[in-house]
Order: structure tokens, then sequence, then C-alpha cells
């Protein structure tokens, strides 16, 4: 049988290599120039959806070959930074060569059609993406990368926020620690490289605190600058030298991985541009920007540079908490080959951000924080269009970072005489007595280091009369930390004796962490299929990743029909993985210190602290990665007046990461001790023993979410008469999240019955459902002739709620007074045994509900005006009708007044 498949491999592999190398071809020649005539070297030509294409060369020409195969028609795409993208459709002729010319226009309001809002497109990377060209992303007026996908459908176009990390979830209602596991499993992908934050350890111990997200180093009145554990905090990406945006919500291609939920795909500008200055400002906030493209020659091709800088106070009056931005970036473009089938790509980039508090004079405890990052990147991009048999293109990516993080806060505490232990092992020691007055920190320093490299060639052969276009490819990831760590004043404890157990924080080093090192191959084929005498459009592959050396197997296949020239049906489904962060494996050695015997008078000479230090080391390292499969399936309609899609989807999330309370039991003898004056009492141990529960977290693979919901899109070419054009977005979504596993509950250690069968009882998490309806509706009046656009954008939120569904109060599950864990049978729930079980947490089963109780609109308002292509002013207001309606919350018995207060900002663009 084996010989029997062998010899069958064979023979397949003969047939495919007399395919590729029997192929015919047609070359596809021609000019790209500006309106005035001038030549467009280096802008990017090639088939719509394929990997077919080059860049024009120094003279503005360009050539490339397809398959002859390729089928009938054919869109030629040519782009350019800062032009229009135009696309003509050719035939495919029995011709050796065709030829094809395309001028290319300015971005200018001045043109007849300017693209104001997103477009939902089926591309490379999946068949229901949502692409922001440049001319949207002016038209947002945007801080960062969060401002512009706020323009998502479900998203919420809010006041920018500068002062708090900014994260994106997609397709969506959850919230709490599932959200943070949706925003850790969307990948930022910028350059073809992801912006990895699994090396991110910016966060205290979560064995200690009990959540992935840490306790967050500034202030309470502030909330956090750290987001470990999380996605990657889009107020660091500027989006001045962005040239589009791709957000892939359902099935993306294989060739990314390490994500669960979706992928931000940016790429930047490359090529001649002119110099342009931007500023803007909004209230508390200013932001400038500076760039430019140089055209080299042809050996050295196109240098782009970029500076930007952002200064945002939370209140000006007080100036008590500010965000600050720096960024540089150098992109180095060089074209080879009589063709240019060769190009590179190689950024340097360096940034640093700032969040921090100053002193508050009115707080009395000196509370300050500051979180400082600076990042350094080094990225290349190779794409090498060799157009052989063996190869039709090779490319290659590699990114590697270096990152310097500090936290720090202080807070000055004001406590009774407290008793403190620096024991850093296990064992029964002294410790001593320290004044309760004091000003305590704590300093979390990291040296984030990540790199990645991915390398991929793609061939094309048939089948028959069927063109297979098939990529394999090869991916690696590394993350590590090289930080020192976490930096405690034992003699000065924050949170002291924290929780059941005496928990108490030691300094942990980074430099201990072990590295992580990921890798997945993955093969696609992309082919269309005749069905009905129409194309059936086919993306299907296979992804394998070793993460944390566990395999993880990620099939996806994505289906397009196209109907009829103007309906169009989408289908696809996928699985996918992400792998856990360094600071989820590792969270660092848990302390609890047991105090034996607590004597203290006036007297130094005469105090004892008698302390039993435990020292537990949770080791994650086990963790397995989080899982997904989605499944979609739309409709698109185009003509010539209305483009509208909808789309039903089905996402399910497994194996989430979340921190579990686990417990450990530590028998110490009783100590007895006598007292003498002007002496250190005299202590013994005695025969007794007591039993001493350490309650810690361990994080595992625990969260589960159902997410189902309906997208719609429709919008219109612009109506001449009245000069413009409409769009609506709506969404529907509703989540289903909980806890896979059952949940530990320990009482205070004053109540735990030792002498019962039954000690401690696991229990059934509850089940909370969002469910979110939303829809936006824009309007933008184009008067090329005034190169002015007016746009209103006004938002209903029809539903808004989030239910509890409580928990049961009867156990499912014990531990014993040893600790060992029995299953309870649902036949003796009610047994006497058990009844101080159920008594101790009653009010588990409450079920809770958070709803707006009406339906509510928001309006915003955006105008743009451009001076000869040069000059542009632009002027925004969120809330531009300050309409703030409100209502009161029964349960928590609080006034919650919806939408924001309305701000107004401004932009000044200048070209030259």
């Amino acid at each position: 049988m084996f010989r029997i498949g062998k010899i069958t491999t064979s023979i397949l592999l003969l047939l495919l290599n007399i395919n590729l190398f029997a192929q015919k071809t047609i070359s596809i020649r021609g000019f790209v120039k500006d309106i005035k005539g001038n030549s467009l070297p280096y802008c990017s030509v090639g088939v719509q959806e394929t990997s077919f294409g080059t860049s024009a060369k120094q003279d503005g020409s360009f050539q490339f070959a397809v398959p002859a195969s390729i089928g009938n028609e054919v869109v030629v795409v040519a782009s350019h930074v800062g032009k229009r993208t135009v696309q003509k459709k050719i035939t495919i002729s029995k011709l050796s060569s065709i030829s094809v010319n395309f001028i290319l226009e300015d971005l200018s309001l001045s043109l007849d059609e300017v693209m104001v809002n997103a477009e939902r497109k089926v591309t490379n990377t999946s068949n229901s993406s949502f692409v922001f060209d440049r001319e949207v992303i002016e038209q947002v007026q945007a801080n960062s990368l969060a401002d512009v996908l706020k323009l998502l459908p479900g998203k919420s176009v809010t006041n920018p926020d500068l002062q708090s990390p900014n994260f994106l979830t997609l397709r969506s209602a959850a919230t709490g620690t599932h959200a943070v596991n949706n925003a850790f499993g969307t990948a930022i992908i910028v350059d073809g490289s992801p912006i990895s934050n699994n090396a991110n350890m910016q966060s205290v111990n979560i064995s200690k605190y009990g959540s992935i997200t840490g306790v967050g180093q500034l202030t309470a009145k502030y909330g956090s600058a750290d987001f470990a554990n999380n996605g990657v905090d889009l107020r660091q990406i500027p989006v001045d030298n962005i040239e589009s945006i791709e957000v892939v919500s359902g099935v993306a291609s294989v060739k990314y991985g390490d994500m669960t939920d979706g992928a931000v795909i940016v790429n930047r500008k490359a090529g001649k541009t002119d110099w342009r200055l931007n500023s803007r400002f909004r209230e508390s906030t200013s932001q400038f920007s500076l760039d430019k493209g140089f055209t080299l020659n042809q050996k050295l091709g196109a240098l782009n540079v970029s500076m930007n800088f952002l200064n945002s106070d939370n209140d000006p009056r007080e100036n008590i908490k500010s965000y600050n931005r720096v960024g540089l970036g150098l992109m180095w473009t060089v074209y080879k080959g009589k063709k240019n089938d060769f190009k590179n790509t190689l950024s340097i980039d360096y940034s640093t951000t700032l969040d921090k508090t100053q002193k508050d004079p009115d707080d009395g405890t000196e509370a300050e924080s500051r979180f400082s990052s600076r990042n350094f990147s080094l990225s290349n991009r190779m794409d090498w269009h060799i157009n052989k048999a063996f190869s039709r293109s090779l490319s290659l990516n590699f990114r590697y970072s270096y990152g310097s993080q500090e936290s720090f806060d202080q807070r000055y505490l004001n406590n009774s005489v407290r008793a403190v232990t620096t024991q850093m092992f296990t064992g029964t020691h002294e410790g001593f007595f320290i004044p309760g007055t004091y000003l305590s920190y704590r300093w979390i320093k990291g040296k984030p280091i990540s790199a990645f490299s991915r390398i991929e060639n793609t061939v094309t052969f048939n089948t028959a009369q069927i063109l297979h276009t098939l990529s394999m490819g090869l991916s690696l990831s590394y993350s590590a930390n090289k930080g020192e760590g976490q930096i405690f004043d034992e003699t000065k404890p924050r949170h002291y004796n924290y929780g059941t157990g005496n928990l108490n924080d030691r300094p942990y080093s980074f430099k201990t962490v072990p590295t992580e090192l990921d890798y997945g191959v993955y093969v696609e084929d992309r082919f269309d299929l005749p069905v009905y005498q129409k194309p059936l459009n086919v993306r299907a592959g296979m992804r394998f990743d070793i993460q944390n050396n566990m395999a993880n197997y990620s099939p996806r296949i994505s289906t397009s029909y196209e109907l009829n020239t103007k309906l169009r049906f989408n289908m696809a489904l996928g699985w996918s993985s992400k792998s856990a962060s360094l600071s989820q494996r590792y969270p660092g050695p848990v302390y609890s210190d047991i105090p034996l015997i607590k004597y203290y008078t006036n007297n130094p000479n005469e105090n004892l602290y008698l302390v039993h230090t435990e020292v537990i080391n949770p080791n994650n390292s086990h963790l397995g990665s989080s899982k997904s499969s989605t499944f979609e399936v739309g409709l698109v309609y185009t003509d010539k007046v209305i483009n509208t899609a909808i789309y039903y989807y089905y996402k399910k999330t497994r194996n989430g990461f979340d921190a579990t309370r686990t417990i450990i039991p530590v028998t110490l003898p009783v100590y007895d001790y006598s007292v003498a004056d002007g002496q250190k009492p005299t202590y013994w141990a005695t025969d007794q023993n007591q039993i001493y529960p350490i309650m810690y977290s361990e994080v595992v693979n625990n969260l589960s979410t159902d997410n189902n919901g309906v997208e719609l899109t429709l919008s219109t070419k612009k109506i001449k008469g009245i000069a413009t054009s409409f769009s609506l977005a709506m969404a529907y979504t509703r989540s289903t999240f909980y806890a896979a596993s059952s949940e530990l509950y320990i009482p205070a250690i004053d109540l735990i019955q030792w002498n019962k069968e039954a000690v401690f009882g696991f229990y059934d998490n509850g089940i909370s459902v969002g469910t979110n309806l939303k829809s936006t509706f824009t309007t933008n009046t184009h008067i090329p002739k005034l190169a002015l656009i007016i746009g209103l954008i006004g938002e209903v939120y029809w539903m808004d709620n989030t239910e509890f569904k409580g928990a049961s109060k009867y156990p499912t599950a014990y531990l014993d007074r040893n600790l060992q864990k029995s299953v309870i049978p649902v036949s003796e729930v009610n047994d006497s045994r058990f009844s101080h079980l159920v008594v101790s947490i009653l009010d588990r089963e409450a079920t809770s509900s958070t709803q707006v109780p009406f339906i509510y609109p928001n309006f915003h308002l955006r105008i743009t005006k451009e001076i000869k292509n040069k000059i542009r002013f632009s002027f925004n207001a969120y809330n531009v009708f300050n309409y703030r309606p409100s209502y009161l919350n029964i349960t928590g018995n609080s006034l919650i007044i919806l939408n924001q207060d309305p701000t107004f900002g401004a932009e000044i663009s200048i070209k030259w």
C-alpha cells in the first residue's frame, strides 16, 4: 500500500511539473503618466486580486507576464502614492502581447469623484475586507489608527481618546476579559509584518492579583496605561504616512497566523510624494507631522521620510495627566531587473511615548505615575517576480523590534505599624516592624524584543483548463524580554498581605524568563472554477503552527461566486489560533508571608514578628493557544448607482486566556512564646499544627465566546443634482460569553470550616449575553468646483444590552481538608453535607442586566476645503448638536449620561 501511494505521488508530481513548464504566457505592457504627461516611476501595476504585476521603471514603462489561461478578461490596476488608483478591464487575446496605458490624477477634492467611505472588497486576503484608502483616511482627521477604525460597522464615532490605551475588537459584544482576549487576538500588520505584543510584560504579578490584564500602574482616577496581555495600543500608530488600511474581520488568508479575531493590514507610503505638513488641533491636543517621498535614481530607487509629534493633556486647567508621542520613520525602496522584477523596501522606525500623571496638589497621597516607551524597529520586505516555472514570485518579510518600557507609580500610605519581611525563599524566620506611614512605589522595567520572518514562494500551473496560483510559505516569530522586571521596596509594601494567603511582592527579573519561538508553514491555492458558465473563485489553504511546542492546524477556505455582472455570493470558513504571551506563561513567583507570632511594643528590643514565607512558582509554560472558528456568508450587489453588501457571521472562540483561582495548603506548627521586660520574647513550636490555605491564580485556557451577527452596508454614487452621496452601515451582534470550567470559591479564612468533609466548593460560572444593534448614516456633499466636502454622520443606537445569568448556588465539586477534589453527583447537591457551601454563596444566583432603556442618536460634522491642491483646511465636530440623553440606572442607583461632550477640532495641511 505504501509503495502504491509513493508511485501515485511521483506520477502526480511529474504531471504537475509538465504543466508548470508547458505554460503559455501573455505580456502586458504600457506606460504610466500623470496628467501633465510626466512619467510615474515605481508605480504599482498588476492584475486585480492576483499576484501578477510589477513596478513601473524610471521612464514610467512597465511589463509583466500572465498565464494565457488566466481568463477571458482581467482588470489591470495602476496605483501610486498620492494618486488616484485607475482600473482598466482588458480582454485576453491570442496575441503574445497586450498594451495598456494609464494616466493617474493627483488625489484632490477637485476631482469629480472622491472616495470618502471605506469600501467592502474582495481582496487577496479575504472576500469580506473593509478597505480605507488615503482619501478616506484624510477625511477622518485622525490622531491615530484608532480614530480611522471607528468607521467600521458597529463601532461608535467618539471623541479621540489619548489618555488611555486604545484597542480594537472585531465582531463581538463581549465585555471584560473576553473583550481583552478579542483585542489580543486581533493582529496589527504593518508593511507585511505583524506588530507583536507577546513580549510585553508591563504588568504586576498575575498570580497574585488574579487578572490577566494586571493591576494598572496609573492612578484609579485616570485608569491604566499598561497594555500587556492585550491588543496593540493603537495610539502608538500615526496615520499621516499610511497609504491604505485593510480590515479583515472574517476569514483571512492562511499566510496570516497568530490571531483569532481578525487582522488590520496597514500599508505605508512608498514612492515619490510632495512635502506635506499637517497640523491638527483639538481642545488640549496638538499634533504635527511632516513627510516627503524622494525619487533618487534608477539604481537607488525612492526614499520616504516621516516625522510626527503629538501632545495631549487630559485637562489643560490642571495639567496633571498628559500623553506625548514622537515618531521618526525612514523607508528606502530599490528596484532591480530589466522589468523592475525585483523590489526591496527597508524601513527604520523609532518612536517614543510618555503617558504620565503629575502630583495633584489637592491630593494628600502624593500620587504620581508614568508609563514611557521607546521603540526601535528594522523591517524589510522583498518581492521578486522571477516568472519561472519553479517560482512565479518570491517574497520575504523580516521585522526586528526592540523596546524599552518603564511603568512607575507611587503613593503615600498612612496606616498603622506593619510587620514585613524580605525573605526570598521558603522557610520560617523573624521579620521586623516598620512605621505605617511611608511613600510606596512600584517600578516595572521591560525590554521587549520581537522578531518575525516569513518567506513565501508562489507558482502557477494548470489542471485541465483551470489556472492555479499556489503559495507556500514558512513563518517564524521570536519573543523575549530582557528588562530588569518588577522592582519593589519590600520594606515599604503597597498591597500588604493581599488576599487569602497573605501575598506580598518581591522583585522579579524578566531576564530569567525563557524566550518564545513559534513557527508555522502554510500552503494556499487560488483558482477559478466555471460553474454554469460563471466563475467561482476559490481560495483554499492549510496552516500548521507550532505554538509553545504544541501543534495547531488552521484550514481555511473562501469562495466567491459571480451570479451575474452585478451580484456576487461569498462564503468562507476558517480556523485560527493565538499563542499566549510571555507574561501569561511566566507571571513570576508568589510570596506568601504567614504571620505566626506578631508581638509589638513601643520598645524595638521587645518586638517579635515570626513569619513563615512560602514561595510558589506558578509555571504556565504548558499554556495552550486560544482558538477560533469563523463562518460567514454574504451577498454583494454593485451597479452604477449603489454598492451594497449583507453578511451573516458566526465566530466561536475557545480556550481563551483567563486567570483562575487555585489553592494549596501549608501545614505549620502553632507557636507559643513568653515575654520578659526589655527582651525579645522567647518562642517555641507546640505539638499542635494549623493548616493555612494559600490562594493564588493560574492562567488557563478557560474562556469561551460565541458571536453571531449581521452586517449591512450600502453606499451610493454621488447624485449630481444635489452633489451628495449617501452611505449606511448597520451591525447587529449577539455574543454569549462565559468561563468554561467551574470556579473555586474561598471564603474569608475565619469562615473556613476545616471540620467538614467538604471545605471548599467549585461552582459553575454564570453566562453573559451581550447584544448590540447600531446603524451609521453618512451624507457627503462634494462640490468639485469649490474643492469642498461637507459630511454629516448620524448614529443610531437601537440596542445596547449586557445580561448576566447568575451561576448556580449549588457546588458541583468540593475540596476536602487535604485539598483533594471530589465531584458531587447531581442527586446529592441538596445533601446536608454540602449545605454550608450553598449558604456561603447564595448571592451568586442573581441575574443582572445593563440595558439602555431607549433608542438614541448622535451626530457629527466634518468640513474640508482645498485650495489649488496645495492647502487643505478641515474642521470637525463630535456630538455637534450637544445631545446627551440620560437615564437612571436602578441597579447601581446612578445617573447614566449618554454621548460625550461636544468637541471641535481643526486641521491644516500644506503640500509643496
